[in-house]
């Protein structure tokens, strides 16, 4: 990252009977007040 942006890598994991939104999640994030922009960049299914 250049020019004073900065990010941040998070990992949240979530039971799959709690079936995540992953839109919803995104929106949330975005109305924090020094957040700009959100991406979510994979989404896998664990097993075991």
């Amino acid at each position: 990252m250049a020019f004073g942006l900065s990010a941040l890598k998070i990992i949240i994991t979530f039971k799959e009977e709690d079936n995540p939104n992953v839109d919803i999640l995104e929106e949330k994030l975005k109305a924090l007040e020094a957040v700009s922009s959100t991406e979510v960049i994979d989404i896998r299914r664990a097993f075991g």
